[in-house]
């Protein structure tokens, strides 16, 4: 079995459409995504319940100065996440205060790559050479394993570069990995490196995020319960 597990990501705008779609998820056990569409609305007495129902994944994305960093970070703790994205651009000091700001048995601080909605001809214009995603990808989780991070987000794409050039911690780190959808569907919009579900078990992935597959299907609760027996059966 792999011990895959889904994170199914909550990017709704609204109360109602956020706590409407929360019911479909109740009693299964995913990770419950949460993202900054979503975070404003929320109070932290709201987040602390949601943390008492699932394990909950703060995609934050923070990037600042490392003391406002772990302070935050200290924040989400307390909430009660199981999960915090930072990212790795933000340099080895910020995370290596961050990963020591909190508890790794309490919250894990994830650090955030390449986002999957980059190509390389987008890191060729913000001037990182070479501009080429797997590179940079290996570069920055390199760095988040300096600093103590133990969990990274990347794509399904840069998997297998980072089991060749990280041979001697592949193993002893997680993966999420975003940007997923069902079979044979087609990428969205706003996602350049997208894979299945089937891509990323075969990579090795630990935390599958899965969003819009699942909101728009005919019945999400089924679609999500789907998703958890093939990793189960992995």
């Amino acid at each position: 079995m792999s011990g895959a597990r889904l994170a199914v990501a909550m990017d709704f705008t609204t109360v109602e459409s956020f706590r409407g779609a929360l019911e479909k998820l109740d009693g299964l056990p995913v990770v419950l995504k949460v993202g900054l569409r979503t975070m404003p609305f929320l109070s932290l007495d709201e987040m602390k319940e949601l943390a008492e129902r699932f394990d909950l994944f703060v995609d934050a994305k923070l990037h600042d100065i490392p003391t406002q960093v772990a302070e935050a970070a200290q924040v989400w703790e307390s909430v009660g996440a199981r999960y915090l994205t930072v990212h790795l651009s933000g340099g080895h000091a910020m995370l290596s205060l961050a990963a020591q700001a909190v508890r790794a048995d309490r919250m894990k601080v994830a650090g955030v790559s390449v986002l999957t909605s980059l190509n390389g001809g987008d890191l060729g214009d913000l001037g990182v050479v070479p501009a080429d995603c797997a590179s940079q990808v290996v570069r920055l989780i390199r760095l988040g394993l300096r600093a103590g991070i133990r969990t990274f987000v990347c794509s399904v794409g840069e998997l297998a570069a980072l089991r060749e050039e990280l041979v001697e911690d592949f193993d002893d780190v997680e993966f999420i990995t975003p940007g997923l959808v069902m079979g044979s569907e087609g990428a969205h919009s706003d996602q350049s490196r997208v894979f299945t579900v089937e891509d990323a078990l075969r990579e090795g992935a630990d935390v599958l995020v899965m969003g819009r597959s699942i909101w728009k299907s005919a019945d999400p609760r089924k679609a999500a319960a789907a998703v958890i027996e093939k990793l189960a059966r992995a």
